[in-house]
């Protein structure tokens, strides 16, 4: 296929291997990269096999002509590893803002005022969930709260401890493997925090989704999530220890009505990723 375009684009550093086909066709290839691995000791071994094979990959990127990454921190870190005459581009992941339904918060699935606590996402170990749901367990107004997760139990073990975890914290919750576009936008308008614990990120979409529909964004601190989220979250400091997370949920037990102006600067940073404005990025490179 490759050989009868004048480009050809590969979609995430899973199919960096391709380049080597692509070359053999001198095929100018466009590599979208998300995140350089990393090891975590309490990996799964499913976890470790996948950065493994990733780590094939990165040498593979080498061979791409251009590569581009979501933030700078990405592309640092890519740069401290490989060595490559690739042209390396930065651009962030781009949103259409058009097809998210913003709506007035409703009560649906949850009938008692408690505040509302969402994530998206795995329970991958970078993931960093279980640690953070841990501080909400240990804090002295974990009843203040609704935990709501919705994907896929990607890593069966760490969905057993997450749900161990919120059982004998007896939190009240809602998980969710899948839900369609209309019950995912329902449950962001409903949101009131929104729980970003992650130790390794490419770039967080998830997060950034949460700024446009105005929830609290409560996030590691990690440089990532410091470049993409702007000045609009709360940044939990040592964000591998419970007990950062529970500081911050012993504090927001009241809502976040203290917290509106950090809100509106979330909604203002989120629109700087519309797709309009990043694909104009994207063209110049093609």
């Amino acid at each position: 296929i490759s050989g009868r375009y004048a480009n050809t684009i590969l979609y995430e550093e899973s199919f960096a291997y391709l380049s080597i086909f692509t070359k053999l066709t001198k095929t100018r290839t466009l590599l979208i990269f998300h995140h350089v691995g990393n090891y975590f000791s309490s990996q799964t071994l499913i976890e470790r096999l996948k950065e493994m094979l990733l780590g094939f990959n990165l040498k593979a990127s080498s061979l791409c002509d251009v590569v581009v990454f979501p933030t700078n921190k990405v592309k640092d870190d890519y740069r401290k590893i490989i060595k490559s005459k690739s042209t390396l581009e930065v651009i962030p992941n781009a949103f259409d803002f058009s097809k998210l339904t913003i709506a007035h918060k409703k009560e649906v699935h949850v009938e008692c005022k408690k505040i509302i606590m969402l994530y998206i996402g795995t329970e991958e170990t970078r993931k960093n969930l279980n640690c953070a749901v841990e501080g909400l367990a240990m804090s002295k107004n974990k009843h203040s709260y609704h935990f709501v997760k919705v994907g896929k139990a990607l890593i069966k073990e760490n969905r057993k401890k997450l749900l161990a975890i919120l059982e004998e914290a007896n939190i009240s919750y809602d998980i969710y493997d899948q839900v369609d576009d209309a019950t995912l936008c329902n449950l962001l308008n409903e949101s009131d925090v929104f729980l970003s614990p992650s130790l390794l990120e490419g770039f967080g979409r998830t997060p950034v989704e949460a700024q446009y529909f105005s929830s609290l964004v409560v996030a590691s601190n990690i440089p990532v999530f410091k470049e993409v989220l702007g000045g609009g979250a709360i940044f939990v400091e040592r964000p591998e220890q419970s007990v950062s997370w529970m500081n911050v949920f012993d504090k927001l037990h009241e809502g976040t009505a203290p917290y509106e102006e950090l809100i509106k600067l979330g909604r203002t940073n989120s629109e700087r990723y519309s797709i309009d404005q990043v694909l104009k990025k994207f063209h110049c490179l093609l």
